[in-house]
């Protein structure tokens, strides 16, 4: 069994990208969206999403209440869990696209790190670093019970 990477998502951007992405997501198969490859290719998934295998949140939420990102914009929020590292190709991917991403991502089943991917960017840190604002987050908004539902 693989470490497993808690992950908070948010993707700003227009209705009709993020409505297919959040179909995708109660499908499971946002990240087959976002870059279609052959189901056998485990490697081929490792490089491009930066994980082995899709992600699955059972309970995606998809709103209008953005604010600062301009009129016509769009949120999609989503928690889930990934073996051993967040999908940070899958994020490259949609940033390139257009699309604004914030991910933070803790794993504290051994690798014991964390971070963010946010403007584009990666900021990784062991746990004992991790800052405030990260632990803050999950500890107020993650939802460790949502996960039994997926299972």
């Amino acid at each position: 069994m693989p470490n497993m990477v808690d992950n908070i998502v948010s993707i700003v951007g227009p209705y009709e990208h993020l409505s297919e992405l959040y179909a995708a997501v109660k499908e499971r198969k946002l990240l087959q969206t976002i870059k279609p490859l052959n189901p056998f290719s485990l490697e081929r998934a490792k490089e491009t999403w930066g994980v082995k295998w899709d992600v699955q949140d059972e309970l995606p939420i998809l709103h209008d209440e953005v604010h600062g990102y301009g009129p016509d914009m769009w949120c999609l929020e989503m928690q889930f869990e990934s073996p051993w590292m967040p999908p940070i190709g899958a994020y490259e991917i949609l940033t390139e696209q257009g699309l604004i991403v914030s991910a933070y991502f803790v794993d504290t089943s051994g690798q014991h790190y964390g971070g963010t991917f946010i403007e584009g960017e990666t900021k990784t840190y062991s746990l004992d670093k991790l800052p405030e604002d990260i632990t803050a987050i999950f500890s107020e908004t993650y939802d460790y019970d949502r996960l039994m539902d997926v299972a």
